[in-house]
């Protein structure tokens, strides 16, 4: 029930992204020629209900993705997994310790992969390919997105939302396949 909780809410995620570059191109394109103050007010609250419903959607993401993490880490524990590096708080805790988030989660998530496959062989299972792909556009997306949220604003903003949109849409989408086979991977093992 976890599981597709939270990948509904990555897929409501990739659908957000989609409002939003489609929202934004608009204003960039009316920006581009003359327009009515209706038409500027109408962008405007656009943009503003973009900004105001990815609110809710993001910290309920951010809220059930560590609720997810919490307890197929402590299930791989269950499973007999030893040796891990992890504990259930700590792989939720290093995605929001400054400075370590940009590479302690990727470890996580790894590890986690490896022992729902196999816990008890579990350091000798590979990590399939999307995991690096899927661990930059996380990088890339969340300093994009601070970078937007604390310093730029106007036109420069409009192009790194787009760009930081675009990144997110693929971020989702992988993020939903590893949370799906790590998810039934620990159903199938146990």
């Amino acid at each position: 029930m976890l599981t597709n909780a939270l990948r509904i809410l990555l897929y409501l995620g990739m659908l957000w992204a989609i409002w939003a570059i489609i929202s934004t191109v608009m204003e960039l394109n009316l920006l581009g020629r003359d327009f009515t103050e209706e038409e500027g007010r109408a962008a405007e609250s656009m943009g503003r209900l973009v900004f105001l419903a990815n609110i809710p959607l993001y910290h309920l993401t951010i809220l059930v993705f560590c609720l997810w993490i919490y307890r197929m880490n402590h299930n791989i524990w269950a499973l007999g997994a030893r040796g891990l590096r992890f504990s259930p708080g700590w792989a939720v805790g290093w995605f929001f310790v400054p400075i370590w988030f940009l590479w302690k989660p990727y470890g996580v998530m790894k590890e986690l992969w490896k022992a729902s496959q196999n816990p008890h062989s579990w350091s000798e299972v590979p990590v399939p390919r999307i995991f690096p792909i899927w661990w930059t556009l996380w990088i890339f997306a969340t300093i994009l997105t601070r970078i937007i949220g604390h310093f730029l604003d106007g036109i420069h903003g409009d192009w790194l939302t787009i760009l930081s949109g675009t990144a997110y849409i693929p971020l989702c989408l992988m993020a939903s396949i590893i949370v799906s086979r790590i998810s039934h991977a620990q159903k199938n093992f146990s």
